[in-house]
């Protein structure tokens, strides 16, 4: 199994972290963010519809 190069002297500690984990990690980031999506799209509609009615809370307390 591949892992991360180890740091230099120069260069700013990480941990090891084997390659493939991370590979693994960016090719299912997409689909899980698509499938949860669609698996909340109706609370997703319905807070919308929230505020589009009344607006953003705590507004009167922004200061931009």
């Amino acid at each position: 199994m591949k892992t991360t190069p180890r740091p230099t002297s120069d260069s700013p500690k990480s941990p090891d972290i084997p390659v493939a984990q991370v590979v693994d990690g960016i090719e299912d980031g997409p689909h899980d963010q698509v499938k949860w999506i669609e698996e909340n799209k109706e609370a997703l509609a319905q807070w919308s519809t929230y505020f589009e009615e009344n607006g953003l809370p705590l507004t009167r307390y922004r200061q931009f």
